[in-house]
């Protein structure tokens, strides 16, 4: 509840337009006159109908402070409006009228027509009694029985308000001093909807000693809120009716010596107050603003009674000493934690014309959420100009974010890609270079032994030179030559990679490798790495061991990871292990995400596959063992018996057998290097296999039927269609199973020769297909690895790269950019001096200093500007070009 009164329009200039009436459920405006005939009058008709405010309309039924109430209440309609007759300098009538019941019904009457002439919605009856000061000697303002007077009129205002069917909001006002006499208030309660505890001022108006006005507490025998409570209710005043007040000013003494801080001691005047003149006199009562005045000089100390929860100023330098009362947060805090506590029916805010400072913290203190809303929308309405500037700033500063976030992802995105693209050519070209250059290897070494012709020899170098000569161009000379990203994984069969390191370990070290191939284990890894790895450790052990020493490799998998152990040597021969070769095994493990560990004492390796690279893996409850031996072919007195025990022969029939196992090795060799001599790479991987097994039925010479299946979707079907035979093999490689069936049944080498062409088919074949999806990234990396040597420097220019040759008038135009193509040379070959060039630093003669921050590079005749920002980089790792 809010006081405002009427005279506010004056000196303080404050009207009811200015209040903050969303923060209030009743606002009471003081005062309304009683005559001594029972009349209600306006108080003030100039301010209260006739001043004409800031937005009035001539034509509105009343100006002034009654005309701003009725728009007020059209914006909110749930507000109630109280008038307030009397007053203290306007209740010495009272007495009189409300001791007759003729005189009550009158008051009554009048203060209704007063509410509904002007649209209150409801009276306060402010009897301010006992009252020693009137404008006649002869008016009898003061009656013993006043109490029950006062119980009587309002009793009958209510009577009347029922007759007339008004809902009606009917209250009255007590001060602490008209308290003395001890009445029944029994009455009172069935007819109001609320009693105000006047406490703002408890000591009374002059005050005897400079001390807070309002304390909650007190000492025994002195005044205080808890105790003008607890009167009212031991005169029957129910607390669940009662509003205890808090004024929104400070009051000032002067005079008052530095005994205590100030605090309770005799003064010698109240201070001159905030709207004070001639005719009031001092009253001591500061506003807020001159409040906040004083809080903010550094001699005035803010002090804190804990006793009765009320705050002070105390100056003893000003006036004599400046003792200032008033009520800070803490102090509403603690009165609105005493309504709560007794159930108190609600706080009033008296004189809101000193200021809303009172009235917002006792919103605060009930309303916590709704009051920091209101204090947003308060501070945007009183900046709104400065927040709109800002905030139009502050929208172009997150527009030019959210644009250079864009951009930025974008140029990450365009970064990933190139990346991503990078990856890809570097495993595609590692995995075709290495079956190609195995292929040459194999070819020269059958030359050696006589299997093929230097004319069969040279076919097969020269046809696999011509897909050689680029890749090897271009990883020798990029970055593309460093070790292959291991994100690129398959799902792979092991059976698949150990037969086609066995076959190439037969081809190239005339060694054979056996093993249970009724066992069946998938891994998620690299295949081509997985296949080069274990070829090496193979290569490796047969490289470390002799003609004669058993090679065995023990494999153990099952669903949380496994083990290769493979052992080759014993004793004094491992003094002679090449450990440079080592640690490039071991760098080689390292990237296909296993592990591998070296036992020098007994010559073996171990290799660990963590479980997430276990896919499947069939009789994983046993384990899963491999036996690999490997005897050196065709020798004196050495033939393989069966797949798991060798045996040492020693007659010559034994010589006799070895001896015959030669030929059915050179027919396995020389089907595979006719294969790849006669087969060139296609763009269309069916269509490679389709060779791969035409060349396989050409080979065989007999009645065969050929059926390729891609997730078991037909692709080809090759041979006899209507042969019957029951003799079928079956080759899975990836995705692709290929059905042989033949009228004689398969030899072990036949077998092993379908499965190396179909599996070194789908090798070379996916990974050419892959490169054919970049062709315009191999065109370009071959360019610019072609005149490498020659190359001066590389310019931006409109979206494409400049390639500067030596000797060439014009430059050579690729689209790729400078960023892209630095993920492919490192500084040795390409060096970045400015946004827009890459230089060869073979070609650079020096540098010159053109001004304090301006460097130029030299290539013979032309000058090149380099960036401030690579300056320092430049001189660490090119220093002679600064020294001329």
């Amino acid at each position: 509840m809010g006081y405002y009164s009427q005279w506010a329009i004056y000196s303080p200039n404050v009207l009811i337009q200015d209040l903050p009436v969303h923060l209030m459920t009743h606002l009471v405006y003081k005062n309304a006159d009683l005559t001594r005939h029972g009349e209600v009058v306006l108080g003030d008709r100039f301010a209260d109908i006739e001043h004409l405010y800031l937005g009035a309309d001539r034509d509105d039924e009343y100006l002034g402070s009654f005309g701003q109430l009725k728009k007020t209440k059209r914006d909110y309609p749930e507000l109630k409006t109280v008038i307030s007759i009397g007053g203290w300098s306007r209740s010495e009538h009272f007495s009189t009228l409300a001791s007759t019941s003729e005189g009550r019904a009158i008051v009554a009457k009048n203060a209704i027509a007063f509410m509904k002439k002007y649209q209150f919605d409801g009276i306060e009856i402010d009897w301010q009694f006992p009252i020693y000061r009137t404008s006649s000697p002869d008016i009898v303002s003061r009656r013993d029985n006043d109490g029950n007077n006062l119980n009587l009129l309002l009793q009958e205002i209510r009577r009347q308000c029922h007759a007339q069917n008004l809902n009606c909001w009917l209250q009255t006002i007590l001060a602490p001093y008209s308290l003395e006499t001890n009445w029944d208030a029994t009455t009172l309660n069935q007819q109001v909807d609320a009693v105000v505890i006047d406490v703002t001022r408890l000591p009374g108006d002059q005050g005897e000693l400079a001390e807070p006005q309002s304390p909650l507490f007190a000492n025994k025998g002195e005044r205080s809120v808890d105790s003008v409570i607890n009167i009212l209710s031991s005169f029957g005043v129910n607390k669940d009716k009662m509003v205890m007040t808090v004024g929104s000013f400070a009051v000032g003494w002067e005079g008052v010596p530095d005994i205590n801080n100030g605090f309770k001691q005799q003064h010698k005047t109240l201070s001159w107050g905030s709207w004070d003149g001639q005719h009031s006199g001092a009253t001591g009562v500061y506003n807020q603003k001159n409040l906040s005045y004083f809080l903010s000089i550094e001699d005035y100390i803010e002090y804190w009674d804990e006793r009765g929860k009320t705050s002070y100023l105390f100056n003893p330098k000003k006036y004599g000493g400046h003792f200032i009362a008033f009520e800070n947060k803490s102090a509403i805090a603690a009165k609105v934690l005493y309504a709560k506590d007794n159930q108190l029916a609600g706080m009033a805010v008296r004189q809101l014309h000193n200021g809303d400072r009172a009235l917002i913290d006792v919103f605060d203190q009930y309303h916590f959420f709704t009051s920091r809303y209101y204090k947003m929308l308060e501070f945007w309405l009183q900046n709104r100009d400065a927040l709109i500037v800002l905030l139009q700033m502050m929208s172009i500063i997150l527009i030019g974010i959210i644009a250079f976030t864009v951009l930025l992802n974008k140029r990450n995105k365009e970064d990933f890609i190139q990346h991503q693209t990078f990856y890809r050519l570097q495993y595609w070209l590692q995995g075709i270079e290495w079956p190609l250059l195995s292929v040459v290897t194999a070819a020269n070494q059958a030359k050696d032994k006589a299997l093929l012709s230097a004319q069969q020899v040279k076919a097969i170098t020269e046809l696999s030179s011509q897909v050689l000569q680029p890749l090897a161009s271009i990883l020798s000379e990029t970055k593309l030559n460093s070790s292959v990203n291991q994100i690129f994984k398959e799902v792979v069969h092991l059976q698949q990679i150990l037969q086609n390191v066995a076959t190439l370990s037969e081809l190239e070290h005339g060694r054979q490798i056996y093993w249970n191939k009724d066992v069946s284990l998938q891994l998620l890894i690299n295949p081509d790495g997985l296949q080069q790895f274990l070829y090496n450790l193979c290569d490796f052990a047969s490289q470390h061991s002799s003609q004669f020493e058993l090679i065995t490799l023990h494999v153990a998998f099952d669903q949380q990871g496994g083990t290769i152990e493979l052992a080759w040597a014993a004793g004094d021969q491992i003094t002679s292990l090449n450990h440079t070769r080592l640690n490039a095994l071991h760098h080689q493990a390292k990237l296909l995400g296993v592990s591998l560990y070296t036992n020098n004492a007994k010559g073996n390796f171990t290799i660990v596959f963590p479980s997430e690279l276990v896919m499947q893996s069939h009789r994983a409850q046993e384990g899963i063992a491999f036996n690999f031996q490997q005897k050196k072919l065709i020798v004196d007195n050495v033939e393989l018996v069966n797949e798991n025990k060798p045996q040492l022969l020693e007659d010559s029939a034994s010589k006799e057998l070895a001896i015959k196992r030669a030929p059915s090795l050179n027919s396995l060799f020389m089907a595979i290097t006719s294969f790849n001599l006669s087969t060139a790479p296609s763009k269309d991987i069916y269509k490679g296999l389709e060779q791969a097994c035409q060349y396989f039925i050409d080979i065989l010479q007999q009645e065969t039927k050929i059926t390729i299946n891609h997730h078991d979707q037909l692709v080809s079907r090759l041979g006899e269609e209507a042969l019957l035979s029951k003799n079928e093999v079956l080759v899975n490689a990836d995705d692709i199973t290929v059905e042989i069936v033949t009228k004689n049944k398969l030899s072990e080498s036949d077998q092993q020769l379908i499965q190396v062409l179909v599996y070194q088919t789908l090798m070379v074949q996916k990974a050419i297909q892959s490169l054919l999806k970049e062709p315009t990234v191999l065109s370009e990396l071959y360019e610019l690895t072609r005149f490498k040597e020659k190359t001066k420097y590389l310019k931006a220019e409109s979206g494409y790269t400049g390639i500067y040759v030596q000797g060439k008038k014009e430059p050579r135009y690729i689209s790729m950019r400078l960023r892209t193509v630095r993920l492919y040379f490192d500084e040795t070959a390409l060096l970045q001096i400015h946004r827009s060039y890459l230089v060869n630093p073979k070609k650079v003669e020096r540098v010159n200093r053109v001004s304090k921050l301006k460097y130029e590079a030299i290539i013979g005749k032309e000058s090149l500007p380099i960036s401030r920002t690579f300056i320092p980089a430049i001189q660490q790792s090119h220093p002679h070009w600064f020294n001329h």
